[in-house]
């Protein structure tokens, strides 16, 4: 179950307590003095699994 799959809101359906867990890890990473393009740990976590690619600046702050 990767968040940057294409079948990702298809398996939140499925195990929705590991869909939770990678909300709360985002909320747990957000840090608005580093994340300029997010709100907040939930506005991150639907970026990540949106699949609207990786010219995010702030991408870094997950997979940098």
């Amino acid at each position: 179950m990767c968040p940057n799959s294409g079948q990702f809101k298809r398996d939140m359906k499925r195990w929705p307590k590991i869909a939770e867990a990678y909300r709360r890890a985002c909320r747990r990473a957000y840090d608005p003095e580093i994340c300029y393009s997010w709100k907040n740990g939930d506005d991150m976590f639907e970026w990540w699994i949106s699949g609207n690619g990786f010219d995010n600046e702030d991408q870094m702050v997950m997979f940098g």
